[in-house]
């Protein structure tokens, strides 16, 4: 079988949240997707047998960092403090790779907290953290 050969370029992942583009990602990863629990816990009992029982959590966390002068930092500042006076910041978020089939997505999702800020003599990034209601995920590779 041949080696496989792809190309990663990470301008190929866009993320949007309330239709509004994630612009200007700080370098090294920027983007982290989990889900808040296991899909399933193995529980043992005393004499070796195991069941399996299902996790009904659905809800996970995706993490995006932006560049420190990204304009995208003002739109989700609005928004989660729109948010903390009008209970309405939360609204769509999608993720996906253009040269490829990984997909995350939730029709609800949120701004968990304003994000940390650091201030030096270097350049740094903000991470945006957003809470997911049902979060649905398909991690796919690359298509070329």
């Amino acid at each position: 079988m041949p080696p496989i050969f792809k190309t990663f370029d990470p301008n190929h992942y866009l993320l949007t949240f309330k239709n509004i583009p994630c612009l200007a990602p700080f370098n090294g990863t920027f983007i982290t997707v989990a889900m808040n629990a296991d899909a399933y816990e193995a529980v043992p009992g005393a004499g070796g047998d195991v069941v399996r029982v299902r996790s009904r959590n659905s809800t996970g966390l995706v993490t995006w960092t932006a560049m420190a002068e990204s304009p995208t930092n003002d739109q989700l500042s609005v928004i989660q403090r729109q948010d903390r006076l009008l209970n309405n910041g939360y609204g769509p978020l999608l993720l996906k790779h253009t040269n490829g089939l990984t997909v995350v997505q939730a029709e609800n999702a949120w701004i968990k907290k304003m994000p940390q800020l650091d201030v030096g003599d270097t350049a740094v990034g903000r991470e945006w953290v957003f809470e997911c209601a049902i979060l649905d995920m398909y991690v796919g590779g690359a298509v070329v």
